[in-house]
């Protein structure tokens, strides 16, 4: 194997254990494991490091690989992408958790928004592209505010219904 593909499979290795254990996690690990004489051995903090590194080269990258293949997809989610980082649509890690959810991802891996963008992008580019244009739609209407909406509207229901009027699947459970 040469010391390219190694380091190739290295950083690809490394990226997995971040994505799925966040990186403080990994580096104290690391520290646990290496020793101290390897652990500063000529590796520098590039750009390469995830906590230094912005998402949008790694969005930028996957969005223009699509600009000559497939123009009409790239134009729909170059669009998405600014707005993203502009947050004018899913401003909080919660509105593009609840967009994940409903476009059929069932985890998105990150906390911050910054690592959560360029995951919903990399599953927004294997959309059909009329899917693609749905999903994006919809995720104008996701916000904080619609959610604690959504959950003031169920939280009056539940309280103001009073224990006649539950449903009758309900009164047989209690009844």
């Amino acid at each position: 194997m040469t010391r390219t593909s190694r380091t190739n499979l290295l950083e690809e290795s490394l990226q997995v254990l971040v994505t799925h254990f966040g990186s403080q996690n990994v580096r104290a690990a690391l520290a646990k494991v290496a020793p101290d004489e390897h652990r500063n051995s000529g590796a520098s903090v590039t750009n390469d490091d995830p906590q230094k590194r912005s998402p949008r080269p790694r969005v930028a990258q996957l969005l223009e690989g699509l600009r000559q293949a497939e123009p009409e997809r790239h134009r729909l989610l170059e669009t998405f992408a600014s707005d993203l980082h502009d947050r004018r649509v899913l401003a909080t890690p919660d509105d593009i958790r609840h967009f994940a959810n409903a476009i059929g991802v069932k985890a998105i891996p990150g906390r911050s928004r910054r690592d959560m963008i360029p995951n919903l992008i990399g599953f927004l580019v294997t959309l059909p592209v009329a899917r693609l244009r749905d999903a994006l739609e919809s995720a104008a209407g996701i916000s904080e505010e619609s959610r604690q909406r959504g959950y003031s509207v169920l939280t009056d229901k539940l309280l103001s219904d009073p224990v006649g009027d539950l449903p009758s699947q309900q009164k047989r459970r209690t009844g």
